[in-house]
């Protein structure tokens, strides 16, 4: 008997545990699918197929009726037009180096303004009444900013020398120390990289930035 009444309790604890791993299992697939469609819904857009509603301009171009890639192309080569021809001047250490917007990579944020217009357009379901523009934002790529601050620190930094001395028979010989020079190469890189973008959308077409060029103690 006693033996009967353990495997009937056993039986049915095993009954209520299989029935609440079969409502957990249910509810986290309905969960995870549930994510997943809010996921597709909120964040893709199938460029391959995808048109631009009426009115959609992107940094100033008309996109109205194109694919995705048409876009792409016609924004990129509108807004690359736009870089104005500049001269930027960097004095470092009573030395002065000159550059223009050949030296740098200039480059817009085309492909996220696009995919936030896109993304606009499914989201008012492609209204002509709610045309806008998405402004663009001048890239600049800081390896190319970083190849001329390293030329620059080439021509500005100095090693330090640590005094030295050495016995000569009776005599003692000693040599100075002298201070060395060293490029503050981050922040030379910062100041070129914002100037660079105000130059090549602004009406200025020259700037002069003074880099600091530290002491190094021997």
């Amino acid at each position: 008997r006693r033996m009967s009444k353990y495997l009937s309790v056993f039986t049915c604890l095993l009954l209520v545990f299989a029935f609440m791993l079969s409502a957990c299992n249910s509810n986290s697939a309905t969960d995870k699918d549930g994510a997943t469609q809010d996921s597709v819904v909120a964040t893709e857009i199938d460029t391959q197929t995808f048109v631009f509603s009426s009115g959609i301009k992107v940094g100033g171009t008309d996109v109205s009726g194109m694919a995705f890639d048409e876009a792409f192309q016609k924004v990129e080569s509108a807004a690359e037009a736009t870089v104005n021809d500049f001269t930027l001047k960097v004095k470092a250490d009573e030395k002065e180096f000159s550059y223009t917007k050949k030296d740098f990579k200039i480059s817009f944020n085309v492909e996220e303004k696009l995919m936030e217009a896109a993304k606009f357009c499914e989201s008012t379901g492609y209204s002509a009444e709610t045309a806008t523009d998405f402004a663009l934002e001048v890239v600049v790529d800081k390896d190319s900013v970083m190849k001329i601050v390293n030329a620059i620190a080439k021509e500005t930094d100095v090693k330090a020398v640590d005094s030295t001395f050495a016995v000569d028979g009776d005599r003692v010989n000693i040599s100075r120390e002298k201070a060395g020079k060293s490029l503050d190469k981050d922040a030379l890189c910062q100041k070129i990289l914002e100037e660079v973008k105000k130059l090549a959308k602004g009406s200025t077409k020259t700037a002069t930035i003074e880099a600091v060029v530290n002491e190094v103690e021997p």
